[in-house]
């Protein structure tokens, strides 16, 4: 049986072209499930968009001349081309000239798609219709075959007339939904030599088996120029993505300590924090070399991923001119990815007083120090608290969620009427989550000094336990004060959870004689 992708291989040649040549994917799709869809704008010898729908195990392709239209009126010509990887859905930068295709691609949109209906049959049949879920294309699609001109198959991809997506006048953005940056832009980079890496296929490593890539020595060209510096990412306070860049770079040398070595996972908002979002954890293959991956197998998607690494301000620069807010970073480091060193308790208020918040933490902290634990606080740059236990590395992740839920079961039991372990919000009430299930192998917390994407650009903020007091406000600390806060305290207050080893036995004993004294245990 020939694979789907042959065609696509016998026009390319590996190694004289960044694009992935990675096999097609068996897998048992039904016929309405979600599958993702890209859109990429490519300025080969003319300038199009590639229209491609993932179906069983590849993408299936089609180039629109003209770009999709939201006007159901406008009737877009789509030709018929060869299946791509699924891999290709992360390709940005230059194809090289002399290749198939040769020019540059941005990822124009991205998301998922559902058929309505059987999509095989409906492809056969002529007619695909379907829903969109991206960042600039939505609702209802469809695709019907027309003729056939030589060997070119065309379609007409037109809106569906009925849903709120619909309507002329209508336009896109045109920045790539992956970098922010134009086709234009990319395709200046390229020529001064600076746009791509190799994006073939991943070799499949064994489960959870680390291997950092790239380097952060010298060997290459630092290239970090910021793409659109004086775009308005925060409206209310004029903050645009050059202030944003700027405090990077300016709070790095405190910041950096946390994320050293550690897979990060980012959230994106290349329109600021009034547009839309998504969260990138794979690292795109147009990433400079000298920004460091690490391979880590996720779980829930059933495949390995490469997360960034960073190790300066030069690596931190790159990822907020993505439009990154904020940077969420793994409790262990990617040397030892099944080891964390902190565990976390997530005092979340949702409806609940920020008193009760402090009350809580300030339990903990009693808490902590009465069974031989340290512990250190931070605000989450939103409503709520961090505090973090440090575990030098000692316990595996479900050992760390166990003292987590030990921990935060102890409080509720303390203040019944303050705090709850419910993770459904109806029984909640007006009480403080206490939320441990931030433990665990893939799970990350809001990295220190990180921005969030809320009015006044606030900061998760590293805490003294004296200023846990009725008198703390989280959204004072934002990127206007947050490097002068630093440097004036000088030694950092959450340092030691990335550097001290406590004694856990003990500690945990003590912890659990109390629970059982309480009547609070459970066999987490």
């Amino acid at each position: 049986m020939a694979d789907r992708l042959d065609r696509y291989r016998a026009k390319r040649v590996p190694g004289r072209t960044p694009e992935p040549f990675g096999g097609a994917r068996v897998a048992a799709e039904a016929p309405g499930a979600a599958r993702l869809f890209v859109v990429q704008k490519h300025a080969a010898r003319r300038l199009h968009w590639d229209f491609r729908l993932e179906l069983g195990g590849t993408l299936r392709s089609w180039a629109v001349p003209k770009g999709p239209s939201a006007d159901p009126a406008e009737r877009r010509l789509a030709v018929e081309v060869e299946d791509h990887p699924v891999e290709y859905a992360d390709f940005e930068g230059i194809i090289p000239a002399g290749n198939y295709g040769a020019g540059a691609v941005i990822v124009w949109d991205r998301g998922s798609w559902q058929p309505l209906g059987d999509p095989v049959k409906g492809l056969e049949g002529g007619k695909l219709t379907f829903l969109l879920h991206g960042d600039k294309l939505r609702g209802e699609w469809t695709l019907v075959r027309t003729r056939r001109v030589g060997d070119k198959q065309q379609w007409l991809l037109m809106k569906h007339r009925g849903d709120a997506f619909a309507g002329p006048g209508r336009p896109f953005p045109e920045e790539s939904v992956l970098s922010g940056r134009l086709l234009e832009e990319v395709a200046a980079e390229g020529g001064r030599g600076e746009a791509t890496v190799r994006a073939g296929a991943r070799a499949r490593r064994p489960a959870r088996g680390p291997r950092p890539r790239g380097s952060a020595a010298g060997a290459h060209e630092r290239v970090t120029a910021i793409s659109n510096p004086d775009k308005v990412f925060f409206p209310a306070e004029g903050i645009t993505k050059g202030d944003l860049v700027a405090y990077h770079r300016a709070i790095a040398p405190f910041m950096l300590p946390f994320l050293a070595d550690r897979p990060l996972v980012l959230t994106r908002y290349p329109d600021g924090i009034e547009g839309k979002s998504f969260f990138q954890k794979d690292a795109p293959a147009w990433r400079p070399p000298w920004l460091r991956t690490v391979t880590v197998h996720a779980e829930d998607a059933g495949r390995d991923l490469e997360h960034f690494l960073v190790d300066d301000a030069d690596g931190l620069a790159w990822l907020v001119n993505l439009g990154t807010i904020p940077i969420h970073v793994f409790a262990s480091r990617a040397t030892a990815l099944e080891r964390p060193d902190w565990c976390v308790v997530d005092l979340d208020p949702k409806e609940a007083p920020f008193a009760h918040v402090v009350t809580l933490a300030r339990a903990l902290h009693a808490l902590c120090e009465d069974i031989g634990l340290p512990s250190y606080p931070k605000t989450t740059g939103q409503k709520g608290l961090h505090v973090l236990v440090p575990l030098g590395g000692q316990l595996t992740h479900g050992q760390a969620r166990a003292l987590g839920e030990l921990l935060a079961r102890a409080i509720e039991a303390e203040h019944p009427d303050l705090s709850t372990t419910a993770r459904a919000l109806r029984a909640r009430g007006r009480r403080v989550y206490l939320d441990y299930l931030q433990n665990g192998y893939g799970k990350t917390i809001a990295a220190p000094y990180t921005v969030r994407p809320r009015p006044g650009a606030p900061v998760s903020a590293p805490l003294r336990w004296r200023e846990v007091n009725a008198r703390l406000d989280p959204s004072r600390f934002t990127i206007r004060n947050m490097r002068a806060r630093a440097e004036r305290l000088g030694a950092d207050p959450l340092r030691p959870v990335i550097e001290e080893r406590p004694e856990l036995v003990a500690a945990l004993d003590r912890l659990r004689a109390r629970l059982v004294r309480r009547g609070a245990a459970r066999a987490p």
